[in-house]
Formats: structure tokens, C-alpha cells, sequence
């Protein structure tokens, strides 16, 4: 399907630009209900992990690409309000992390389209990935990969201290690469630090079926 943006790299402030008319939300909105701020955290987290090449996640939304209609905040909003787990997601967002997934329904579809994606949390994703991808190798070093190790990882998420900023990671290491301690990182998930780099940082429940 046929896409007005061009797929390059850009950072974030590049993409916030070329968003601007997403911002169709009267002043106040996010903040009237919880649910609402939720909404336009994964409707810029999507957009962040597919074309700022410095997102943790780039790397495997290289080559994926969101309808046009997901330029406007409010039409995405449409999309989520038409799902049938919405109720869902708003009663337990303080509580549950949630995703939108583009291949859970459509195994090997590679774009946010509407008619492909669909409304699941954060456990249930991360468990379908696994599912799909058993050995999960892409995640290991080469001399995991080579022993045949079995790694578990806990994903991770970063809430700033100063704006509404969100980090998410599959696994501790991976937050390195963006400049991150992952002891550091541990020592936030384990309680023994309160904050690290402006963050307060958290392990995503794998337990919570959602």
C-alpha cells in the first residue's frame, strides 16, 4: 500500500515535526483520564520505533512502515476506541502495560495498517514473539548462540522524571547502546536505587496474562 512518507531515518524531533498536525488534541486532553496519556504514549512510541534510528527497537522496524491516517492523532484514536479490548485497556492501563502489535493476528506482516493490527498487552506480545521465534536467538551474543544457551530476558521500561518521555526494552543490554548502565538499570528494577539518568526504571510484568 502506498505511503505519503518516505521510509529514512529521522530523529525524534524530525518526526514530532512531521507529525504536527497529530497534535489535534485541545489542551488538557491527555490529562482529563490515564487511559488518554496511554493512548498517545504507544501512538508516538509506534512512530518513534520505526523511523528514529536511534530507537533501541529500529533495528527490527527497519523496513516497516504506518498508514498515513496514523499521521493524525485522532484517527488512530478511532482505531483504538473500535477495538474490542478497549474497555479493557482503559480500566487496567495503571496497572498493565499495553501494545499495539502489527503481526500477532498477521504473522510476517511487517506494517501498521489498520486493518492488521490489533490491541494486546505488553506480556502477551512479548510471549507471541517468543512463541514465533522459539530460540530467539536474534536476542543472544554470538557465544550464547554458538553454546546454545538458553537466556532469559526481563523487559525494562524507563519513565522520565521531567516530561513524558518512555523507554522500553526487551532486555537490560540492550539499553546500553544508548548510552545506559544496565547495573544501574538492575539496581533501579530491584529497588535499590530510586532513579538513574533522569529515569525511574521498572521490569514489565511477564506474569500478567492482561
Amino acid at each position: 500500500m502506498k505511503t505519503n512518507i518516505e521510509k529514512h531515518t529521522m530523529n525524534h524531533e524530525e518526526v514530532l515535526s512531521l507529525l504536527r498536525e497529530g497534535y489535534d488534541m485541545p489542551r488538557g486532553w491527555k490529562s482529563k483520564e490515564l487511559w488518554r496519556q496511554r493512548a498517545y504514549d504507544m501512538w508516538r512510541l509506534m512512530w518513534r520505533r520505526c523511523y528514529v534510528s536511534t530507537s533501541p527497537s529500529y533495528k527490527y522496524y527497519i523496513d516497516s512502515i504506518i498508514h498515513d491516517d496514523f499521521r493524525i492523532f485522532s484517527n488512530y484514536l478511532k482505531w483504538l476506541q473500535a477495538q474490542p479490548r478497549f474497555e479493557e485497556f482503559c480500566s487496567t492501563c495503571n496497572e498493565i502495560t499495553w501494545s499495539v502489535d502489527k503481526d500477532m493476528v498477521y504473522p510476517g506482516n511487517r506494517h501498521y495498517f489498520p486493518e492488521y493490527m490489533t490491541l494486546c498487552t505488553m506480556s502477551e506480545n512479548s510471549k507471541d514473539s517468543a512463541h514465533r521465534n522459539k530460540d530467539n536467538l536474534h536476542h543472544l551474543s554470538r557465544n550464547d548462540a554458538i553454546k546454545g544457551a538458553k537466556v532469559q530476558y526481563k523487559p525494562i521500561i524507563g519513565i522520565s522524571l521531567t516530561n513524558n518521555n518512555i523507554l522500553i526494552y526487551k532486555y537490560t543490554r540492550q539499553a546500553k547502546h544508548d548510552g545506559f548502565d544496565p547495573g544501574a538499570i538492575i539496581k533501579c528494577c530491584k529497588g535499590k536505587w530510586q532513579h538513574y539518568k533522569g529515569y525511574k526504571w521498572y521490569y514489565l510484568d511477564m506474569n500478567d496474562r492482561g
